[in-house]
């Protein structure tokens, strides 16, 4: 078949009512899974059309002085792993967190995340790359302070970042060097594999 003649694929994004569907049974996609919430007025948990995930107290901290992207795997050794329920970020930096919440991503499932607007007001940016169908684990959250001038303090528990969830063709599954990671953050891998 053509290029021409295939008819195009859906893709659809998941209601909270499907979130909520394939966060029950066995192998739930979130765990542990919280219906809409608020945490200091912040909302978290399940929304209409995604998933507020919040924040463990393992943080990651690179003190390199310089990164070879040739040779990521050597930065390792300057990760410095923090294990506190408040962490204060300095204006210009970063810090890599882990989601409290594990997931089990169908293989029809994958996600994207985008930011909190209350977190964007006073200039914190995530970043997650794709949820890939199939992937296992706690995810790896590069949390960022634009601030010039103010600190930040992160707290274990704060709905830090909003996941929004597609249908998608069933495939193999995710079989990467990130599969199954553990409730810290994870560095980059690259060639250490």
């Amino acid at each position: 078949e053509t290029l021409k003649t295939q008819q195009p694929r859906k893709t659809a994004i998941l209601s909270g009512d499907d979130i909520r569907r394939l966060c029950q049974g066995d192998k739930p996609m979130i765990s542990p899974f919280s219906e809409k919430q608020r945490w200091h007025g912040i909302s978290g948990g399940l929304d209409y059309h995604g998933y507020c995930i919040t924040l463990g107290n393992q943080w990651s901290v690179m003190t390199a002085p310089k990164i070879d992207t040739a040779n990521i795997g050597a930065s390792n050794k300057h990760i410095r792993l923090i294990t506190k329920d408040t962490f204060t970020l300095a204006p210009n930096a970063s810090v890599l967190a882990v989601s409290a919440e594990r997931f089990i991503m169908p293989r029809n499932v994958m996600a994207l995340s985008f930011g909190k607007s209350t977190l964007a007001r006073i200039h914190v940016v995530t970043t997650i790359t794709p949820i890939e169908a199939g992937w296992e684990g706690h995810l790896t959250i590069e949390i960022s302070n634009k601030n010039k001038l103010s600190e930040v303090d992160l707290h274990a528990g704060l709905p830090i970042t909003q996941l929004v969830f597609f249908w998608v063709t069933e495939g193999s599954g995710y079989d990467g060097i990130y599969q199954h990671q553990q409730q810290v953050p994870t560095p980059a891998l690259g060639n250490n594999t």
